[in-house]
């Protein structure tokens, strides 16, 4: 079985008995069961588009040009140490959701694609002020950052907010209201617009970790990225076989790296709940 890439017909087969699993929610939470019936050939192509547009990321620009010899070989000597991918910035997470709410946002009518785009390429922003924030925390869990605690996730909206009026005093006033509503926009999370952006930021983050550990996880990391990135299906039911789809690549990925059974895998997940998805 590990020999297998996760695209084989026998792992696709693994996959499928899996798939019935892998979105199961606990009590409490807001997904229902009856989301869009996408043709699953279409939502992996999706989530081939997506994980091809990743690529991007690595192309340097300025790489092995005239007049940039010393950069260059900067950057050949960092690839060297880090291995691809590396670890992306916040541009280009920012970008590659706003390319992925162009590839999933046509599945769904009552999504305003230009709309979503122009949220998903401000939703980050203004972490140029606030910084990226760790949603792991200390302990590895989760529990005591705005990823399942309701005090902390409040804490980081108001110093977004904070941030925000920092940000729109640098801009000319012409400009200064539309931005000004297109960030309370997605620091609200209300609108169907806002939560379907949020749902693809953490699809992203979730492709992130697939492509970057290639399997090679801790156990305590697993269950934080399984339970974290669940929020997808919480903020758009729609999505969750876009979920599952990179989900069970996931799981599949992390099975092979250790030699054991995508069910073995899938079995540790049903433990005491990580954390409250609000």
């Amino acid at each position: 079985l590990f020999s297998f890439p996760t695209d084989h017909p026998f792992m696709r087969h693994r996959m499928t008995r899996c798939r019935t699993h892998l979105c199961r929610l606990q009590p409490g939470e807001r997904i229902q069961n009856n989301y869009t019936n996408i043709p699953l050939g279409e939502i992996k192509a999706d989530i081939d588009a997506i994980l091809w547009s990743m690529r991007l990321c690595q192309l340097r620009r300025f790489f092995h040009q005239r007049y940039w010899e010393n950069e260059t070989r900067d950057a050949e000597y960092a690839n060297k140490i880090e291995s691809s991918p590396r670890l992306e910035s916040v541009a280009e997470h920012s970008w590659l959701v706003a390319d992925a709410v162009l590839i999933i946002g046509p599945h769904f009518e009552k999504i305003n694609l230009p709309h979503c785009t122009e949220l998903a390429i401000l939703h980050d922003k203004l972490e140029n002020i606030t910084g990226d924030k760790n949603p792991v925390g200390r302990d590895g869990t989760g529990l005591k950052t705005h990823a399942f605690s309701e005090q902390h996730r409040m804490l980081k909206d108001n110093a977004e907010i904070e941030a925000l009026n920092i940000y729109l005093d640098n801009l000319r006033p012409q400009i200064r209201d539309r931005q000004r509503k297109l960030l309370l926009e997605i620091i609200d999370g209300k609108t169907d617009d806002a939560l379907f952006v949020k749902a693809i930021d953490k699809l992203l983050a979730l492709a992130f970790v697939y492509k970057k550990k290639k399997g090679n996880i801790s156990d305590k990391h697993l269950h934080f990225t399984y339970s974290y990135s669940r929020k997808i299906c919480n903020y758009f039911p729609q999505m969750q076989s876009h979920y599952e789809e990179l989900l069970n690549r996931f799981i599949a990925s992390v099975a092979i790296h250790r030699s054991v059974s995508i069910e073995s895998i899938m079995k540790s997940f049903y433990r005491p709940k990580q954390g409250k998805l609000f």
